[in-house]
């Protein structure tokens, strides 16, 4: 997908995913009053058990819940960001390998930045969802197995696009 955009428009495509990620990210940190709330979000996402996840609501109280129910719906944003970004570039960083096998990498790594977009939302809905009623086992499990899953994707591809960049970067140096 990706080397078929004209060199252009792949320009334009991603500064435009670059600065709506951005925007996106500033407003899906939860905040009260301007402080970040402890324990992070990230820890609430991993979780795993309706202990933990209680736990995490108590030390946060009433606006903390508040914060944290309004970071999971600008997430949303985010991730439709993150997600199509990492995929763009996971596409840019096949083009630079020389070989066939890396190549073919990057077509497999690519869509699962998407798949780690869509597992980044249903673990948004479990999380909204234990914020509404209550920590349940199967909600706070979907939701660690979604993030842990997220991140591992999307680890994966950032890892992939770093060295691409590396490799892009000392092809210039040498040159």
């Amino acid at each position: 997908m990706w080397n078929a955009l004209p060199a252009g428009v792949r320009s334009w495509a991603l500064l435009g995913v670059a600065v709506f990620t951005a925007a996106a990210m500033t407003q899906a940190a939860p905040a009260i009053d301007g402080k970040s709330i402890a324990p992070r979000i990230g820890a609430f996402e991993l979780a795993g058990t309706p202990q933990r996840s209680q736990a995490i609501l108590d030390a946060w109280g009433a606006r903390g819940r508040a914060a944290a129910h309004r970071s999971l719906y600008f997430d949303f944003a985010f991730l439709a960001g993150y997600a199509v970004l990492l995929n763009l570039l996971c596409g840019w960083a096949g083009g630079v390998f020389a070989t066939p096998a890396l190549q073919r990498v990057a077509t497999v790594l690519a869509p699962l930045q998407l798949v780690a977009g869509c597992l980044d939302a249903l673990e948004n809905v479990a999380l909204l969802a234990i914020l509404r009623t209550a920590p349940t086992p199967f909600l706070t499990a979907s939701a660690a197995a979604c993030s842990a899953t997220k991140f591992f994707l999307a680890g994966l591809g950032v890892l992939f696009i770093v060295a691409a960049a590396l490799t892009a970067l000392w092809r210039l140096i040498a040159a």
